[in-house]
């Protein structure tokens, strides 16, 4: 079975990764071509492991990307729906192309230049070849300018060629590349992997002065770090913003999450509040996009019949927009504590987090509080408790608590739940001293 390669082609690129203003005459930068086209092999990743982005000499007018899809077209059940997520992938990170499709790497190039329908067997590629104009093919200037000359203008006339008299006119370079062309060579390169961490950095023209101006070029490094996530089937619950200053130290913003995600809108929303509490020491000249823990994403399930996953999804996104505005250590949810002292039986944990903390010696830790789930227990505590005149009308009770031994602060006390008009109070009676104590009470 032949092999299928799907070339991407990107002929605007060097003015793309710019601006979407950058005009011809815009000098390249080609630092930002080389880590563009690292984040566009990373969003390539998803559809195929065997790819990549190394040009052959003579290097080729146009950047290319070249992915093997003949064993991924199972999995995206057929050419045209990998095609149509190929073309939404590319959609969103906002740069110009072309594809081809062919059973060599140099044919799926001039397929694409050419605007031809896919070649899917070397039989359908050479008489593609044959009409195609031979301008198209990836030689030097010199060359194409020495076929022309002698009349062979179509690529279908250069193969038909003696190859002894092209080496001899031409050298092996071109007929290594011709037979690559055809597949009757070889066309070994080396093959792109995906990095075990993230970093991307882009680098301004000039400097920006404020964090609403940083939100438009963020857009597309999210949208390029939701497609690397996306190849890996992962996600992150923090990752990180550092931004560079001529005439300041760098600086650096943390994005934490509540749980793992890869959604680049989600990502940009968390920025934007975190960019609100923000004021910039200097000029912006550079920023890098940056992770290195991944974690699952929870991936929500439709179920018609529980919603519940959609409201605990809007749950989690507003907790992450609290802590971004307001700060990571502004946001706690009440947690359990292995204590038997109700006064103690609490903390405060991050949103989401619910492990107990604080257990007595030799006690498991994953045990429940005892009484955590009682009725009879109030969720509203005193912040201390109050001395009581007189004994109060008890209607249930007692409840023996007996702890803080491992602390010095031993409490030995009899709980009860008594009545005082309409209001329902928890209250105890330390064994010591005969003392009654209100703690709690119902609202």
């Amino acid at each position: 079975m032949h092999p299928l390669w799907l070339a991407i082609r990107l002929p605007r690129l060097p003015l793309e990764v710019l601006s979407p203003s950058a005009t011809e005459d815009t000098p390249r930068s080609l630092r930002a071509e080389r880590e563009a086209l690292k984040a566009l092999c990373a969003a390539a990743y998803q559809f195929s492991s065997t790819l990549t982005a190394q040009p052959r000499a003579p290097e080729p007018r146009i950047h290319t990307i070249w992915l093997e899809i003949g064993a991924s077209l199972r999995l995206f059940k057929g050419l045209d729906a990998l095609l149509a997520e190929l073309q939404a992938s590319l959609a969103r990170l906002g740069y110009s192309h072309a594809l081809g499709i062919a059973p060599t790497l140099e044919g799926a190039s001039i397929v694409a230049d050419a605007g031809l329908p896919p070649c899917r067997t070397p039989d359908e590629l050479f008489a593609a070849l044959k009409t195609a104009p031979a301008a198209l093919l990836a030689l030097p200037e010199n060359v194409l300018a020495a076929l022309e000359g002698s009349g062979l203008t179509r690529i279908g006339q250069v193969l038909e060629l003696p190859l002894d008299a092209v080496a001899m006119r031409f050298g092996y370079a071109v007929t290594d590349y011709l037979g690559r062309l055809t597949g009757r060579l070889a066309d070994p390169r080396r093959w792109y992997r995906l990095p075990e961490r993230y970093r991307r950095r882009f680098e301004f023209d000039g400097e920006i002065e404020s964090t609403e101006t940083l939100l438009f070029p963020l857009r597309r490094l999210l949208v390029e770090f939701q497609e690397y996530l996306v190849a890996r089937d992962t996600g992150v619950q923090e990752f990180r913003l550092e931004l560079e200053h001529e005439a300041a130290p760098p600086g650096m913003l943390v994005i934490g999450m509540g749980s793992a995600s890869r959604d680049a809108a989600h990502f940009q929303v968390l920025l934007r509040e975190r960019f609100e509490r923000v004021e910039l020491p200097a000029p912006v000249r550079a920023m890098t996009l940056a992770a290195d823990r991944f974690l699952s994403p929870r991936v929500r399930q439709l179920d018609f019949l529980n919603p519940r996953g959609s409201e605990d999804e809007e749950w989690g996104a507003l907790l992450d927009r609290l802590r971004a505005r307001l700060g990571h250590e502004t946001v706690r949810s009440l947690g359990l504590a292995a204590d038997y002292r109700p006064e103690k039986s609490w903390c405060a944990l991050p949103p989401g987090a619910i492990s107990l903390v604080g257990a007595p010696h030799g006690r498991d830790r994953s045990a429940t509080t005892p009484g955590a789930a009682d009725p009879r227990r109030p969720l509203w505590l005193l912040p201390e408790p109050r001395p009581l005149d007189q004994m109060p009308h008890c209607v249930t009770g007692p409840e023996r608590v007996e702890g803080g031994w491992w602390d010095g602060l031993d409490a030995t006390r009899d709980y009860y739940v008594a009545q005082s008009g309409a209001a329902r109070l928890w209250v105890y009676r330390e064994r010591g001293s005969g003392h009654w104590f209100l703690q709690g009470l119902w609202s």
